[in-house]
């Protein structure tokens, strides 16, 4: 005789109803991670920043005032600002050479993404007119007399004290080289009286191998002189003048004729003539 056994089972009808089954499904959809994210990430807002016209405004800074939230706007002038929360805002877009814009914004809930487009008004800067006023030519022209030489002890370093002038020495008893205002000794126009000094080989004029002992005064212009003295004169121009003071000696005639007593006469004639060490004088 065989005994039987008998197992308890217990279940519950509500596990298998209908209702049960779609609540269970909502449950795991709300447990997902995406639509949970979706439900209670922050919200975001993003858009273009344009200039009245249609041009895109790239570089322009995007902000929501009082919050520090910031960030600008790309090549295509497209911007992205995340992490906002619900609650009430002030858009803000500025850009250099336009005027700012500002727009209100409203995040209704969270994971909300708005869409808001600025447009900044192109700024028209005033017209401003800049006056540059030059020295006067005698401010800029300098005359060395024989005194400034002889306490200077050599023209180039009569020369060199001259403010813009400079003095290029090659080594102790070499060439000596001006230039004027920062332009090469090639732009800087060396004259004995009327006459271009020019160098052999075409290079700049060597001051130590000028006459010392014939120079009476030195001119020198520090400014540009080319519209006068051609492109040589770029720079400036140090003009040297022999004999007289202030410029060549000129050729010069005198003669007299004096009548002393009846029968008696006397006459006296002087000749002078420039020459690069000075002058002769010839009397009679």
């Amino acid at each position: 005789m065989s005994r039987a056994m008998h197992i308890p089972i217990s279940y519950s009808p509500r596990l298998y109803g209908r209702g049960s089954l779609v609540s269970c499904l909502f449950a795991a959809l709300a447990l997902a991670p995406g639509a949970r994210a979706h439900a209670q990430g922050p919200a975001e807002v993003s858009g273009r920043i344009l200039e009245r016209g249609g041009l895109v405004v790239a570089g322009a800074t995007v902000s929501l005032a009082g919050t520090g939230v910031r960030t600008l706007s790309g090549p295509d002038g497209r911007y992205r600002l995340t992490g906002l929360r619900e609650g009430r805002y002030r858009l803000e877009a500025a850009a250099s050479g336009r005027g700012p814009a500002a727009i209100p914004l409203h995040v209704t809930r969270a994971g909300e993404i708005l869409r808001r487009d600025l447009v900044l008004d192109a700024v028209r800067l005033p017209e401003v007119l800049t006056l540059v006023e030059r020295a006067p030519a005698e401010v800029m022209r300098h005359v060395l007399r024989r005194s400034d030489l002889a306490r200077a002890g050599s023209l180039p370093a009569a020369l060199s004290r001259v403010p813009g002038v400079f003095v290029k020495a090659f080594g102790a008893g070499g060439a000596r080289e001006v230039s004027i205002r920062g332009a090469g000794p090639e732009q800087t126009l060396v004259l004995w009286g009327d006459e271009r000094l020019l160098a052999p080989g075409g290079g700049a004029v060597d001051l130590a191998s000028l006459p010392a002992a014939g120079i009476d005064s030195v001119e020198v212009i520090t400014h540009g002189a080319s519209h006068r003295f051609g492109s040589g004169a770029l720079g400036g121009v140090v003009r040297i003048h022999a004999g007289g003071a202030g410029g060549v000696t000129p050729r010069h005639f005198q003669s007299a004729f004096e009548l002393a007593s009846p029968g008696a006469r006397a006459a006296s004639a002087g000749l002078t003539l420039p020459l690069a060490w000075g002058a002769l004088e010839v009397a009679g």
